[in-house]
């Protein structure tokens, strides 16, 4: 039997959470890796669902000088 691979990106909101939980119920087999932002407990909420492959990123922050004229245009 073939285990089929899956990528859940935002596993700790909610419907991210519920993709999860759905897979993890699942009578086909999935491996399940979660990619997130870094919060406090979100790691180890996704843990107690049964996912082990976790990969948490550090909140990224967009600076001011880094934006372009098209990127200011469409956010106005």
């Amino acid at each position: 039997m073939t285990v089929k691979k899956m990528l859940i990106v935002g596993a700790a909101g909610e419907t991210g959470s519920s993709i999860a939980n759905g897979l993890l119920e699942s009578t086909t087999k999935f491996r399940t890796k979660a990619l997130l932002l870094e919060k406090r407990g979100s790691v180890v909420q996704i843990e107690a669902q049964g996912i082990q492959d976790i990969f948490a990123l550090a909140r990224l922050t967009v600076h001011e000088e880094i934006r372009t004229p098209a990127f200011k245009k469409n956010m106005s």
